[in-house]
């Protein structure tokens, strides 16, 4: 990660900290939507990511 980088894993992870109450918030579906055991009613999305983001390699939608 290059330093002008906003998000850094650093940075990630302060936001994972303050965000999260305890491990038990990182099974609630509000926390990651791919948990929900259905998407119906959700609204439509667009995600769109950068060459240099580095959530790149995880964003790849099926």
């Amino acid at each position: 990660t290059r330093p002008e980088h906003i998000l850094t894993p650093q940075v990630i992870s302060w936001f994972q900290t303050n965000a999260l109450r305890d491990d038990n918030d990182t099974k609630n579906p509000r926390a990651s939507v791919l948990l929900y055991e259905s998407f119906e009613g959700l609204p439509p999305c667009l995600f769109i990511v950068a060459e240099l983001d580095p959530l790149r390699d995880d964003s790849y939608g099926k």
